[in-house]
């Protein structure tokens, strides 16, 4: 989109830290999702693969079992078992498929805004931080559940949008309201990147465009993408008799959850691995608002900085993922339980904001003699290192420990009994399960 990578870089190197790169975050994937799948904190994935699991042998949603999440994940789990065996083990390839394709769409975002060399960082980051809030599950365990599938029509969608923004194009913006649908259809939670774009959209269209017309075919746009990507549900739900039992429990059960807790971190040791992006992302922030009054100041004309490459895009982007960032801020705040699983969804925008600060922090070394840059990028490297080490510390030895204690035997006896209990519940008060009240006892 902006900032193509500069001509004189070598494309050994590019090549070279991309491999490196793409080992590192294979390797971050696996240990991250054998700590999430061995996890001692058993109950959401087992339920939800046994309503994938019985939907795809003939039972009906939101009417032989329900809950009070959309129908996106349970379809995907029964896809999945159309054509892999009953098990939770059949749900590790469509998991590491959505989450393997989230590293690449924030590295794509990325690369396409600030070079390749800053899309490995964030991609790396990316996998880090995700596999963390997934191993290090607090109540819940981290595997197969929504949270892990949302990252990837989240960045994809704001991926789009951008594209839109900066081509003028009508089909991004069809595309990006497609997969914002799809996202929505995984969990509710995906209000929390709805909002930021609309209200991007909105800002926008008020205070530097100044288009009403522009606004409102963009906004049409979206929306037309979000209907074409809601319908099949919406059909599939109309169907089976299930539209208005699915519409209560996706509204008003779902919605007296909201503010019954809070999963606002308690510590800042809750958000560990956002301590690096967070960091940097001070960075994004001061380099944002000290480019604005910049060029505020400037004299407008052909020759002025403002008008040269493509940073007004670049602000659009920045301002687009601070919107975000409060979007998902706020919500967490009013998600009723403190678990990691929720902070999955709420780290894409922290991860694109330290990609525009790394991209800052290239620009300005630019400036510096060969060893002043060095020396800077030296220290950088050892504060983010130092960041991340607890992390690694931390995450690492519990995915082992968990590894060598995982009993398959039993694993397979829970996701039977999940699959034998009967009428499964969730919402309307208090989750039962007919006729045995607790089916997943070893």
């Amino acid at each position: 989109m902006i900032n193509q990578p500069p001509s004189a870089m070598d494309r050994r190197t590019v090549r070279g830290l991309t491999c490196a790169g793409i080992a590192l975050v294979l390797c971050v994937h696996a240990a991250g999702r054998i700590g999430a799948y061995c996890s001692p904190l058993r109950n959401d994935s087992y339920i939800y693969a046994s309503f994938g699991y019985r939907i795809a042998q003939g039972d009906v949603l939101y009417r032989d079992m329900s809950d009070i999440k959309p129908p996106g994940l349970f379809l995907l789990y029964a896809m999945n078992y159309l054509v892999l065996p009953p098990g939770r083990p059949s749900l590790v390839p469509v998991e590491s498929l959505f989450l393997i394709a989230a590293y690449y769409a924030v590295y794509r975002i990325a690369r396409d805004f600030y070079g390749p060399a800053i899309g490995v960082c964030a991609s790396i980051i990316a996998a880090v931080t995700l596999n963390y809030f997934t191993v290090m599950g607090y109540v819940i365990e981290g595997f197969g559940l929504a949270e892990n599938f949302m990252v990837l029509p989240a960045v994809a969608a704001i991926g789009f949008y951008m594209n839109g923004r900066s081509t003028g194009r009508s089909t991004p913006f069809v595309l990006a309201g497609v997969l914002l649908a799809w996202d929505a259809a995984l969990k509710q939670s995906a209000v929390a990147v709805i909002a930021a774009v609309g209200i991007h959209q909105a800002a926008w269209a008020v205070f530097v465009e100044r288009s009403v017309r522009k606004w409102a075919k963009h906004a049409a746009l979206i929306a037309a993408g979000a209907i074409l990507g809601a319908l099949p549900f919406i059909v599939l739900l109309l169907m089976q008799g299930t539209f208005r039992t699915a519409l209560e429990l996706l509204t008003r059960d779902a919605g007296a959850m909201i503010a019954r807790g809070t999963a606002w971190p308690a510590t800042l040791a809750d958000i560990r691995p956002l301590a690096l992006p967070l960091a940097w992302c001070g960075w994004a922030l001061v380099d944002a608002l000290g480019w604005t009054i910049r060029r505020t100041r400037e004299p407008s004309g052909p020759n002025s900085q403002s008008d040269r490459g493509n940073r007004p895009t670049d602000a659009s982007f920045v301002g687009l993922l601070l919107i975000w960032c409060l979007c998902e801020a706020s919500l967490i705040a009013l998600l009723p339980l403190r678990s990691a699983h929720y902070y999955v969804a709420a780290c894409p925008p922290f991860i694109l904001l330290t990609g525009s600060a790394l991209h800052r922090f290239s620009l300005a070394g630019r400036s510096l003699s060969p060893p002043a840059r060095c020396a800077a990028s030296s220290i950088a490297l050892v504060i983010s290192a130092a960041l991340y080490r607890p992390v690694i510390n931390e995450s690492m030895p519990v995915a082992l420990s968990r590894w060598k204690s995982h009993d398959a035997a039993a694993d397979r006896r829970r996701f039977d009994d999940a699959v034998n209990a009967g009428r499964i519940h969730f919402g309307r008060g208090a989750p039962f399960v007919e006729p045995d009240p607790n089916p997943l006892t070893d």
